[in-house]
């Protein structure tokens, strides 16, 4: 009874040790899974918000993100399935995405406040100046 306790044991430890997901080929590197993820993340804006823009002209969005950084939709599938075998590796994956958004909304924001800024400033200084109306 305890050799069979003992080899279970064993197998159990053993199989916890090795991954259950093979790395997949070809293998997208993190730092670009990042990118590509940044990009679907921008792409899932878009289309929220301009889908009949995007259907008007027959755009498809997955197809050129897909295009422009040279993978297929099975090459990235079986990698976001590896990646997510990884929990930590994953979470930090998502974590650069979502810090990359958030970098990119501050400096949306500090333009757009940098133009309501100048145009209240340009508000004010005609507000300032005196009109005189023209009498005809």
């Amino acid at each position: 009874m305890i050799r069979i306790l003992f080899l279970g044991v064993c197998l159990w430890i053993v199989s916890c040790s090795s991954p259950t997901i093979e790395q997949p080929e070809p293998f997208i590197e993190e730092d670009k899974m990042v990118a590509i993820l940044f990009d679907f993340s921008i792409l899932n804006a878009v289309s929220n918000t301009q889908n009949a823009y995007l259907k008007e002209r027959d755009i498809a969005p997955m197809t050129i993100i897909y295009n422009w950084h040279g993978i297929d939709s099975l090459t990235f599938a079986k990698n976001d399935i590896y990646y997510a075998s990884k929990p930590k590796q994953y979470l930090k994956i998502y974590q650069r995405v979502n810090d990359s958004l958030e970098s990119l909304k501050e400096g949306y924001d500090e333009a757009v406040r940098v133009a309501l800024l100048k145009r209240k400033d340009s508000m004010e200084r005609l507000s300032s100046k005196k009109v005189i109306p023209k009498l005809n």
